[in-house]
């Protein structure tokens, strides 16, 4: 009777043990998917930049200009950067954007050159169809 008594404690422990692991297991699966969840949500928060050009150091005073002829300096284009997203945002938002990566990428101004209201309308009626704001602008710095 001591030997059933044994295993049958041996059986359980084992049995415990793996109830334990299992729900070790799926909190931290339910972690890292959570964790997906909200990285995925949180970077879809922001415009979406694209920027194409080279990188020096980052600046912490940049000069705005709507066109090139304003700029008074001499100076080069080390950029160039639009907003591609499907997503609407405000036009400050995504100028706000883009002026904090040009001073990132080393930039002493930035020049927005265009905005456009992008119509995509693919079928009729349909829901995802929205028009979106599409903004050009070049990063330069003064020679």
């Amino acid at each position: 009777m001591r030997l059933i008594n044994i295993k049958y404690n041996e059986y359980e422990y084992f049995r415990k043990r793996k109830i334990i692991i299992m729900k070790q297991l799926t909190n931290k699966v339910f972690t890292v998917i959570s964790s997906f969840f909200l990285v995925a949500i949180f970077t879809s928060c922001t415009p979406s930049i694209q920027y194409l050009g080279d990188s020096y150091k980052s600046t912490n005073q940049i000069d705005v200009f709507y066109d090139e002829k304003d700029v008074q300096k001499e100076y080069k284009t080390i950029g160039k950067m639009t907003h591609g997203n499907m997503f609407d945002y405000e036009v400050e938002t995504i100028k706000n954007k883009m002026i904090e990566i040009a001073k990132n990428k080393g930039g002493d101004g930035i020049i927005f050159l265009d905005m456009q209201n992008v119509r995509e309308h693919e079928h009729l009626d349909d829901i995802l169809d929205d028009d979106r704001i599409s903004i050009i602008a070049q990063v330069i710095r003064y020679k």
